[in-house]
């Protein structure tokens, strides 16, 4: 009787030991398993609504192509208006990413350049500030569209260069109050009356801030009141932009805001590539050659022979490269090179390639 008992009590404490053992397994390999879990959640692509908040610098609005719009929130939440720009986007099925100043600083050169068209909305107080105007100007130059909307541009930094010759202002009359805006010229012409009411986002968004807005006379006008011009449009060339001196978020309904950044976007994507080298310089027979056609547009154009036939030897690439060992001397003319993106019109260049048989080339002199 005395040893069953030991062994019922030596029995139970492997028992109890075995339980303390597979215990500490399960507690382990199940931290492991959430770690696991977490690590998969936070490895999938970020498929936020972009109305949301962002947690950090740019949120991905889709994550199948590569987004040719960045929403540039730089309204310093005082109040959020994010919302009343991602709605109109989000109805016309722009795929977007997002930049929220809050969380980051504002976007540079760098960064812009990864995007055809830049949305930069103000809200009631933001803009961008001067340090930044040098990336918007690089980013505009590199052949993007910037669509601007701050009523405080002017208040914050004055009229500057960057205003003067990318944004198309001429001068500006400070909180006039725009309560309503017409639109007008070639991009906006038949929009409106829109009505302006800033207390729909917060009671203490004053409806007094707005600017009245006069163009150069490189630029255009884009919309305007009763109390005067109050948005123009700027078309560069290589680049185009839209400022609005009063809050586009304050366009009282989600189709009148919707109908704006549509016809914003069209135009856009209707901007030209431009060739943004110059044509090729002369190669020498039996030596290795080599020059880099390159393009504005996003996504980066690919280039192609459109005309006229190149010297044997040489071909063209896809990306732009024109390169190899001619085998042949001589003049050749009417040669095309395309660059297209399939999104803006395509580019072409026209010119003619010159192989020398030993780098010098004779120009006949004009009788007299």
């Amino acid at each position: 009787m005395h040893r069953t008992k030991e062994f019922a009590i030596h029995t139970l404490s492997i028992f109890a030991y075995s339980l303390r053992y597979v215990s500490r397994i399960v507690v382990r390999y199940s931290a492991l398993a959430l770690l696991l879990c977490a690590a998969l959640l936070i490895g999938q692509p970020a498929q936020v609504a972009a109305e949301n908040r962002a947690t950090s610098a740019t949120i991905h609005s889709t994550a199948r192509a590569a987004p040719r719009v960045l929403l540039v929130d730089d309204d310093g939440d005082n109040p959020d208006v994010r919302s009343r720009v991602a709605q109109p986007l989000n109805a016309l099925g722009v795929n977007y990413d997002v930049w929220d100043t809050l969380v980051n600083a504002e976007p540079n050169a760098a960064t812009l350049a990864n995007y055809a068209m830049v949305i930069w909305i103000g809200g009631h107080y933001g803009s961008p500030a001067l340090a930044t105007e040098p990336a918007l100007a690089a980013f505009l130059q590199g052949g993007g569209c910037l669509f601007l909307s701050s009523q405080e541009l002017y208040y914050n930094n004055n009229i500057t260069p960057f205003m003067q010759q990318y944004l198309g202002v001429a001068a500006v009359i400070g909180d006039v109050g725009h309560a309503a805006v017409r639109g007008t010229g070639v991009v906006f012409g038949g929009l409106g009356p829109l009505t302006l009411d800033p207390t729909q986002i917060s009671p203490q968004y004053s409806p007094s801030d707005s600017d009245v807005v006069t163009p150069t006379l490189a630029s255009e006008l884009a919309f305007y009141s009763d109390k005067g011009n109050s948005g123009v449009f700027h078309d560069g060339g290589r680049y185009r932009s839209v400022y609005l001196g009063f809050s586009f978020e304050a366009i009282s309904t989600v189709t009148g805001r919707q109908s704006v950044l549509q016809r914003a976007a069209s135009w856009c994507d209707a901007l030209p590539l431009v060739f943004t080298t110059a044509a090729p310089p002369s190669a020498i027979l039996g030596q290795p050659y080599s020059h880099h056609f390159t393009a504005t547009g996003v996504p980066k154009p690919s280039f192609s022979l459109a005309g006229g036939t190149l010297p044997p030897g040489i071909t063209l690439s896809a990306d732009g490269v024109l390169s190899g060992v001619p085998t042949r001397r001589g003049t050749f003319s009417g040669i095309v090179v395309s660059a297209s993106n399939g999104v803006n019109p395509n580019a072409t260049q026209n010119l003619t390639l010159i192989v020398a048989r030993d780098g010098r080339v004779f120009v006949p002199m004009a009788r007299r």
